[in-house]
């Protein structure tokens, strides 16, 4: 696993900030799942949750409309999750090498997908179903078609491949290449590297990464440099950079206002930034006991979702 940090420590989450309009910054659940949710993902069809849990080697199910744990799925080192809500099945990128492939209907696994060496991110393009694994000690994505669950391609790319993200619009996939210091683009339609971005900050660790198509924007954490790098999707280039941030590791999007939620911290203590849109900077701070991993924004309802420890925090409004 090439993130930052290890992910250890229990979460206990506290509200401590005053934080900026349109967002969710109030706690209104915490959910218990398994040790180490250091990825999420949210199917906004049937409002199910799932986190990968590395420590525990599972997957837990959560029911988001009543915040309660559904059932837990026995992985091997689960370390990306993510979900075709089209088709309902729940895609897991665990160390081995191996995508786990599970049923959202009966919460069973329906197939394992060997792809490579080494594992972290994974996302799903629900338009062409196709899914994107990265192959952390490969230097690769293995892309797999969702109608048969085979790998049709492996994609080299730059060092270390930590996080991926898709436009399902353009179709192109998004990777932060950890130790490379890049973001690979990849086109989806024909599997061919677009551009190499780089990340040039004082010391370029990037490995978050969310895309805003609206805004043609791709966001990316850089961790060494402790700084949001904004990329221009029309140009590959990147646009802006935000700074003041303490460790910045993952960013999530508000699809209906753009404002971003970026997660980091110090180890002993997790903040949550807030970040404009249209000014590029961060507006308030939201402060936690440990740092978060994770984050994902329910579309319909604004809602954060956060992982960290062995449970998943609920902000609303």
């Amino acid at each position: 696993m090439n993130s930052l940090w290890s992910r250890v420590g229990k979460t206990l989450v506290c509200l401590l900030a005053l934080a900026a309009p349109l967002f969710a910054t109030t706690v209104v659940a915490r959910i218990q799942v398994g040790f180490n949710p250091g990825s999420l993902a949210l199917n906004p069809i049937t409002k199910l949750l799932y986190t990968a849990n590395d420590i525990d080697d599972t997957v837990s199910v959560v029911d988001t409309v009543t915040n309660t744990l559904v059932t837990t799925i026995p992985t091997d080192q689960p370390f990306g999750v993510a979900v075709n809500p089209n088709t309902n099945l729940i895609y897991v990128n665990t160390e081995p090498g191996v995508v786990y492939v599970i049923d959202g209907a009966t919460n069973q696994v329906v197939t394992t997908i060997p792809t490579g060496n080494g594992a972290d991110g994974i996302a799903v393009d629900s338009r062409l179903n196709r899914i994107y694994a990265t192959n952390v000690y490969d230097n690769a994505v293995a892309v797999i078609d969702g109608r048969t669950n085979a790998v049709v391609d492996h994609v080299t790319v730059g060092k270390d491949p930590g996080f991926v993200a898709v436009d399902e619009v353009t179709g192109y996939v998004y990777v932060t290449n950890v130790l490379g210091a890049s973001v690979s683009v990849i086109d989806g339609h024909t599997d061919m590297i677009l551009a190499t971005v780089s990340i040039t900050g004082t010391d370029p660790i990037p490995n978050g990464i969310a895309v805003d198509h609206a805004l043609n924007r791709v966001y990316v954490t850089d961790n060494g440099s402790f700084t949001l790098d904004v990329i221009d999707t029309l140009t590959f280039t990147v646009s802006s950079t935000v700074s003041g941030f303490e460790n910045p590791f993952a960013v999530a999007i508000n699809p209906q206002s753009h404002w971003l939620y970026v997660l980091g911290g110090n180890g002993m203590r997790g903040r949550i930034s807030l970040v404009s849109p249209k000014a590029l900077a961060i507006t308030g701070k939201v402060n936690v006991r440990r740092t978060l991993f994770a984050a994902v924004v329910d579309p319909s309802t604004g809602y954060l979702y956060v992982g960290g420890g062995d449970e998943v925090v609920v902000f609303g409004p």
